[in-house]
């Protein structure tokens, strides 16, 4: 079979991004508000954030897609159709559950969709590092968070006004027939076959890509540092934000069309433009998230003034700066981290990076709650914003990129 070209492949690629931010779109922005609305503390709605603790934990079962049994393109794409099949199954299982009488059956949905949307993250995000070659892995990116991006948008923004107009089953069912038309793409072109230069060797990483010589490679400790703090502010202070709209009385259709049409939409522009740049300038990483920071310190001003006349054009601009400079950012780190897997272990490499990135963010969202009830929204987010900025002038000094 010819390989594909590369706008078939970044097309292929971003439908299963977009996949992925379906189900997960839906339940990040549906949980914690219904728990708000519900009388949950901020300790407890921060908590859930352990719900999408499978994207976290695999890493412990991504070298098994490095075996040469599913490395290859068949077996990449079998993978992925199969599990996409399997949350499509979840989610209509889950559509006669009541989310507000049943908590714990909601919540085992959430933990099983996670899982099945992480394992597939793994065969994707492979080959996804092996379809494009380095000089197209900035679109790529751009591509890759965009897709995910617009599944937060169907799934977080206009789900969530189905959810509120129709009822949970509606909104179930319509999100497992989106996922099933995002595999059209793949079931269409078939295999996607490896680029010729698939990866950028980490030095003097051995053949056999042993864990610990990944880690003790020249350059990875810092590599690794900043893997941890990139995002670290944005995190932190955004870990609030739903259960802070809700005590500001906006309703579930209003914080769906905020944040998950508006925010998402901005994220995707963020996206598009962060992988058009992210090969172009010097510097992407310390430069995106400088611009990160600042957008971040708008929220500051929104907390400040949410009871004055113009507080829902603030959190408004706040919302789209945030996401806008966050999709810049997210895209060349990514970019980054594609060019620190190893050839042949793209799945665990990439898994691995992934993976610790998530840990530092969830650390920092559940303790989100505890540090905003301490402080007050505006002493929360203006202390996220300083550690923002102090992630800046860290990334500055390491030279990732």
């Amino acid at each position: 079979m010819p390989r594909a070209s590369t706008p078939t492949r970044l097309v292929v690629l971003t439908s299963l991004y977009v996949a992925q931010g379906l189900p997960f779109g839906f339940f990040s922005q549906c949980v914690p508000v219904l728990m708000r609305q519900s009388g949950a503390s901020l300790l407890a709605v921060s908590a859930s954030n352990l719900l999408a603790l499978p994207w976290v934990l695999k890493l412990l079962w991504a070298p098994a897609f490095n075996h040469p049994r599913f490395a290859n393109p068949r077996a990449r794409r079998f993978s992925v159709l199969a599990l996409q099949l399997t949350a499509v199954a979840l989610l209509l299982l889950g559509t006669p559950l009541d989310p507000r009488a049943a908590a714990v059956p909601v919540f085992v949905l959430v933990v099983l969709s996670n899982l099945v949307s992480a394992t597939q993250d793994i065969p994707t995000d492979a080959m996804t590092v092996e379809a494009l070659e380095p000089g197209a892995r900035g679109l790529g990116n751009g591509a890759q968070v965009a897709g995910y991006r617009l599944g937060m948008v169907i799934g977080g923004g206009y789900m969530l006004t189905v959810l509120d107009a129709q009822g949970w089953s509606s909104a179930l069912g319509l999100l497992a027939g989106a996922l099933v038309l995002t595999a059209v793409p793949l079931l269409v072109t078939g295999p996607l076959e490896p680029a010729e230069a698939t990866s950028t060797p980490v030095p003097d990483a051995p053949a056999e890509g042993k864990a610990a010589p990944y880690f003790s490679a020249p350059g990875m400790a810092s590599w690794f540092g900043v893997l941890v703090i990139y995002k670290l502010g944005t995190s932190f202070g955004t870990g609030s934000i739903r259960p802070m709209l809700v005590d500001w009385h906006y309703s579930l259709s209003d914080i769906g069309w905020m944040l998950g049409t508006l925010g998402s939409s901005a994220a995707i522009a963020g996206s598009v433009l962060g992988g058009f740049l992210t090969t172009r300038i010097a510097r992407p990483l310390p430069t995106f998230a400088l611009l990160q920071a600042v957008a971040l310190s708008s929220w500051v001003l929104a907390a400040e003034l949410h009871a004055g006349p113009w507080a829902r054009e603030l959190v408004t601009v706040a919302i789209l700066a945030e996401h806008f400079t966050s999709g810049m950012a997210t895209t060349a780190l990514f970019t980054m981290m594609m060019n620190h897997c190893r050839p042949g272990l793209a799945a665990s490499d990439y898994t691995t990076q992934a993976s610790t990135v998530l840990i530092a963010d969830g650390i920092v969202a559940i303790a989100s709650g505890a540090s905003a009830q301490a402080l007050g929204y505006t002493g929360h987010l203006a202390l996220a914003s300083v550690v923002a900025f102090t992630a800046v002038a860290a990334t500055f000094r390491v030279r990732p990129d």
